[in-house]
């Protein structure tokens, strides 16, 4: 299996775990950007730009991390 299908099956499972988890994690983390990796949550923060550098501290390659941006809140784009 290539490294790259590899990855994306880690990304799926994490992306089901997010879902799966979602609702307790807008109770402490609501309108935050929260990081993903292999089915933990390993960094979270209102600005990106923090959460970007915890996960470089933390020896993460920030392209395979699932990171998202969770609100109660609906956003609706455009006009």
């Amino acid at each position: 299996m290539s490294a790259e299908i590899a990855l994306l099956r880690e990304m799926k499972k994490d992306a089901f775990w997010l879902d799966a988890h979602l609702y307790s994690l807008l109770k402490e983390h609501n309108d935050e950007f929260i990081a993903v990796k292999n089915e933990q949550l390993v960094a979270y923060g209102s600005d990106l730009d923090v959460v970007l550098s915890e996960l470089k501290k933390i020896g993460l390659d920030t392209s395979k991390v699932l990171i998202r941006f969770i609100s109660k809140n609906k956003f609706v784009l455009g006009g």
